[in-house]
């Protein structure tokens, strides 16, 4: 089962029981709701800075189209829409080159399948813009005419939960942004939904007052992400309607006992597999976000859930920034800003402080350094050892001798690098600015960082700890003008043939991924193709005099040295060699303006497993 949609298939959220009322939803919880307690603040600063840091993964993880690629060959826009909501909801401003870019990608999408029309509705709903308004009521519109007596499927084939929940939240979302949504969509979601609840006699746990929520009826067995989503499709229901019913009540109350006995931030709780998990451990955290955010609840049972995954989302966040996937990002960003609880647009202000920071204080250590900033990373001395000042430092004004200081960079296999160097002339000087220096180290990349301290009367140095660090990615004169290439692209709109030597059998390495418009999903030839090559051929000739190349996603080893030959003529060759920066097209410009019937690019050098392949063969003609 594809990555994503495997996440997409296992989130939730939860509700708390209700007396029958016919008031507002707001008021439809068995207490009041409670504020949001605040984390103690060391944990607060690790939070923010895991956002920081998420929210800088992601953005490292867009094409050069705008796009998200996850899942691309499937869905389309459904990644992009679920990492611009991500985004949003994490601080970043809605005036981001990044986000304008992506919102330009969606713009050109069509969107089929509810998964995606989902993410798009509910990335537009926080951006806010009035210019989204008939765009996002079109996606209301094919949401509602989809929806079937048992909720949302692909659309095609049966409904689930899954797909479901993500329809329900953005419909929610829609409606509170004043679209229209018609009342039937929430009577037809309570029963179906009800329906899912795990049979009385299958019951992973004892006593009348759990159930857990299947993917669909008749499904083997319930987890913490369906048992999530079904309290959250019903809590969504009670917010529209207005009588909840009995049954409507046990169904959440009996969900949310079941949540509360399974809880774990460990994993996704499947009690009656062997193992307890079923995978998918973020889409089921930010379904439990949803659930305490729906309900204003912050504890489920006796869990403090939200502490609780955000101590487990900063412990696991992985050196680049994020959690696994691009899904898995998006996820870990919407349960620590809470994206559940609220409901209007983002307020577009950004990220207000730079929390971009490294490092500490440990007095047990010798030298501890400290590191700040996400695209000048500013290093800096930010402590001696105990040992140091009682065997260095002067008696009367406490200094240590600092005579030079030096930052360095390990380079792995290799010498470590050095950065700079200060040669101190007045230490006391030197500790007030301490002894800080700016690297021009550029990103993205994750690295380590030491120092070296020359103090007086001792022969060697002092040597910090290795300090990790991440330098962010600036953005490039070149992205906005790649996120409306596809205007100028004379294949996007001809009919044509592709041809290559080989290709690899998954849907993102086929040779027609080469003219898709999806500059992360591209082709590659097999590891045993000596010769490889690729050929388009236009139905109609191309009057063109520019040729773009793109590298296909980001990790890997990049085509290199290649071979172009035009309308079968290789006496006129061209030959070069793609730029060595995925992050960068390759523009080849003609001798003058030419009818291209057939263009056959050869790459010349071996093609490794891991090639990042090619992503995009663009025609233009330029002035």
């Amino acid at each position: 089962m594809p990555i994503l949609l495997t996440a997409f298939i296992r989130c939730a959220l939860v509700l708390t029981v209700l007396p029958l009322i016919t008031v507002s939803a707001w008021a439809q919880r068995d207490e009041p709701a409670e504020p949001p307690r605040k984390l103690p603040a060391e944990l607060q600063a690790r939070v923010d800075s895991t956002i920081d840091l998420a929210v800088e993964s992601l953005l490292v993880r867009q094409s050069l189209d705008g796009s998200w690629s996850q899942q691309a060959e499937s869905y389309r826009a459904g990644m992009t829409g679920l990492a611009l909501y991500a985004l949003l909801k994490s601080g970043l401003s809605r005036e981001h080159p990044s986000v304008a870019r992506g919102f330009a990608f969606l713009e050109r999408q069509k969107t089929l399948k509810t998964y995606s029309r989902s993410t798009v509705l509910l990335a537009l709903a926080t951006r806010g813009a009035k210019k989204d308004k008939k765009r996002m009521q079109e996606l209301v519109d094919e949401l509602v005419d989809s929806q079937n007596v048992a909720g949302w499927g692909y659309p095609g084939g049966g409904a689930d939960l899954s797909n479901t929940q993500f329809a329900a939240t953005a419909l929610r979302m829609a409606a509170a942004n004043g679209l229209s949504v018609p009342s039937k969509v929430w009577t037809r979601l309570i029963e179906s939904t009800l329906r899912c609840l795990e049979p009385k006699s299958n019951a992973a746990l004892s006593g009348p007052s759990k159930q857990g929520f299947l993917y669909r009826p008749g499904h083997e067995y319930s987890t913490g992400s369906m048992t999530a989503a079904g309290v959250a499709i019903l809590s969504i229901c009670a917010e529209n309607v207005r009588i909840v019913k009995p049954d409507h009540q046990r169904g959440i109350h009996r969900g949310l006992a079941w949540l509360a006995e399974t809880f774990s931030v460990e994993h996704n709780p499947a009690p009656v597999k062997e193992n307890g998990s079923n995978g998918v451990q973020y889409y089921y955290l930010y379904g439990i976000e949803r659930v305490g955010s729906l309900r204003g609840i912050e504890k489920l049972g006796s869990f403090p859930w939200y502490r609780l995954g955000a101590e487990k989302l900063v412990s696991s966040q992985k050196d680049g920034g994020g959690w696994g996937s691009q899904s898995d990002t998006a996820f870990g960003l919407l349960f620590l800003a809470r994206a559940t609880g609220s409901v209007g647009p983002a307020s577009g202000a950004g990220m207000t402080r730079s929390r971009w920071t490294f490092g500490g204080e440990d007095p047990k250590e010798d030298v501890s350094i400290r590191a700040s900033g996400r695209l000048a990373l500013t290093l800096w001395v930010s402590s001696f050892g105990d040992k140091v000042k009682a065997k260095y430092a002067d008696e009367e004004d406490g200094l240590v001798p600092v005579q030079r200081v030096e930052y360095w960079l390990v380079v792995p296999g290799a010498e470590n690098e050095l950065l700079e160097a200060n040669d101190i002339e007045d230490a006391a000087e030197g500790l007030r600015k301490r002894f800080a220096i700016q690297s021009d180290l550029t990103g993205p990349r994750t690295c380590k960082v030491f120092a070296r301290v020359f103090v007086e009367g001792r022969k060697d140095p002092l040597q910090s700890k290795p300090l990790q660090v991440r330098i962010g990615m600036r953005e490039r004169d070149s992205w906005p003008e790649y996120s409306t290439d596809h205007k100028r692209n004379l294949l996007a709109d001809a009919e044509h043939e592709v041809t290559c030597s080989s290709e690899r059998e998954t849907p993102r390495e086929l040779a027609l991924n080469v003219t898709d418009g999806l500059i992360g999903v591209g082709w590659k030839p097999t590891a045993d193709d000596t010769s490889p090559w690729i050929q388009i051929e236009p139905t109609r000739p191309i009057s063109a005099n520019t040729i773009l190349l793109s590298h296909a996603g980001l990790g890997g080893v990049l085509l290199a040295r290649y071979k172009i030959v035009i309308n079968d003529k290789p006496k006129d060759a061209l030959s070069g060699t793609m730029l060595a920066d995925v992050r960068e097209k390759t523009v080849i410009t003609l001798p003058k303006a030419m009818r291209i019937r057939t263009l056959k690019i050869h790459f010349l050098d071996p093609i490794p497993h891991n090639c990042t392949g090619l992503g995009e063969i663009e025609l233009q003609k330029r002035r």
